[in-house]
């Protein structure tokens, strides 16, 4: 993940990432490389930035490591997906341990 105050510093650090890579040799998923600009108004700008000659497609929502980022920088979206997962997951404990009603509450 990289962070940047403009599109100058952006695709400069996207050229440095390239050098790197290919100093080391390592292998870039360009098909998930995504760009997000933080906004308040949540408006996406008409930049173009490029990660070895392939335009970076602008998207309004990106999930990373289980956050969803939002171009306004509000975390409901975050919020609403892991408060959906957790009534998910106890539903399924909630479905198992109606199983055990003999069980007591030192086991």
């Amino acid at each position: 993940m990289l962070f940047a105050n403009s599109d100058t510093d952006l695709q400069n650090s996207l050229n440095t990432l390239s050098d790197y890579c290919k100093r080391w040799q390592l292998v870039e998923i360009t098909d998930k490389t995504k760009l997000m600009v933080f906004r308040k108004d949540g408006r996406l700008p008409e930049i173009c930035t490029f990660y070895n000659d392939i335009q970076l497609e602008i998207v309004t929502k990106l999930n990373y490591l289980g956050i969803v980022f939002t171009p306004d920088g509000t975390l409901s979206d975050t919020q609403n997906t892991l408060s959906g997962q957790a009534l998910k997951a106890i539903l399924k404990m909630n479905k198992y341990l109606y199983k055990f009603t003999d069980m007591l509450i030192n086991h």
